[in-house]
């Protein structure tokens, strides 16, 4: 992914955090109610993402991203908004944080002291 220009693609969780973390554009083809569709709404709403409705549109969209770089630009930039490379370190960090702290619950939480190896 990280050598792609554009993506074409469901904008499932993986997916779309990943084209963010990248910085890479997405043409969305065929989101799913639920979460893809919410993921659609966002990344349409922030100029990350184009939805082709059908197959020539995903060719039109191509067409016109080798014809107007700017624009994949654009869309690049929206993109480095919302990218969180560190995302996973940082939730790693976090849970070592928590499980640092002493256990103050009676709540069965497991902690770094009660932790089985």
């Amino acid at each position: 992914m990280q050598i792609s220009e554009v993506v074409v693609t469901k904008p499932g969780g993986i997916t779309t955090a990943e084209c963010l973390c990248k910085q890479v554009p997405m043409i969305i083809i065929n989101p799913i109610p639920g979460q893809e569709q919410k993921n659609t709404d966002f990344l349409l709403g922030h100029g990350v993402a184009v939805r082709a409705e059908r197959s020539v549109d995903v060719v039109n969209y191509v067409d016109e991203f080798l014809h107007n770089p700017e624009k994949l630009r654009r869309m690049r930039d929206a993109a480095a908004k919302f990218s969180r490379p560190s995302s996973s370190l940082d939730a790693a960090r976090a849970i070592i944080g928590m499980l640092q702290q002493p256990n103050t619950s009676s709540r069965g939480v497991v902690t770094a002291s009660t932790a089985v190896p």
